[in-house]
């Protein structure tokens, strides 16, 4: 299990290079934006590795966070 912490985006290169170090380890996992700009789907298997950008969800939240997404009420108040 890794748990990797970016600036602006997942650590494709990273991910990638361990597909290629690994073949033989499959690779699944999700990022999550904190500004809600996207979440992203990782995946790698056979050496090769993907990182699939896709429009952040509650359900992508709770996936990487690891609890239910609840609304900030002074957010929706600005």
């Amino acid at each position: 299990e890794f748990h990797f912490e970016t600036a602006w985006s997942p650590p494709a290169p990273i991910i990638r290079r361990f597909a290629e170090m690994y073949p033989r380890v499959s690779i699944r996992g999700k990022a999550f934006d904190e500004g809600w700009n996207f979440e992203a789907n990782i995946v790698g298997l056979d050496g090769l590795a993907a990182v699939e950008h896709i429009t952040a969800t509650k359900a992508g939240y709770e996936y990487v966070h690891g609890k239910p997404y609840v609304e900030d009420k002074d957010e929706e108040a600005a």
